[in-house]
């Protein structure tokens, strides 16, 4: 008789997600009631700074929040109507993915631009929702090679 798992994995998805969307929106939160615009507190080379982003990572294509809100948007639906036909071995990965890219969708719909606040020596300023959408694709990536390698060694 095969016991029951004691969680259910597809609850740890949207648990996973969820974290990930309240704290990417406490702390932009935090930063926006704390910290003014432009503004930085920070130590050495890492720093609270806080910014707006109406493009994509390294400040690219500003001005086109409508274009990444549609993109946001279609990833999330895709992620939360087909969770469940995503292999298990992956939902970690695309929890991280979608708590991520729900987090930025929330401020381009809301601000209309994304909140960054995170700044580290020369590199652009980005937030929770980044660092996490960035952890989760390179776990993706990392998983998939991983199994892809696994299967090539017993050829």
């Amino acid at each position: 008789m095969q016991k029951k798992p004691v969680y259910n994995p597809f609850f740890l998805y949207w648990l996973i997600a969820g974290s990930v969307l309240i704290l990417d929106q406490i702390t932009k939160a935090l930063v926006r009631e704390y910290v003014p615009m432009g503004a930085s507190k920070g130590w050495a080379h890492v720093a609270i700074t806080h910014a707006t982003n109406t493009g994509v990572a390294f400040g690219f294509f500003q001005g086109t929040n409508w274009f990444f809100s549609l993109i946001a948007t279609v990833v999330i639906v895709l992620l939360g109507v087909h969770a469940k036909k995503l292999s298990q071995e992956y939902w970690t990965a695309w929890a991280l993915i979608l708590g991520g890219a729900t987090g930025n969708l929330v401020d381009r719909l809301l601000f209309g631009a994304v909140t960054d606040f995170i700044s580290i020596g020369w590199w652009p300023s980005f937030n929770v929702a980044d660092s996490v959408l960035v952890i989760g694709v390179l776990l993706l990536l990392w998983q998939m090679r991983k199994k892809n390698s696994n299967e090539n060694s017993y050829e």
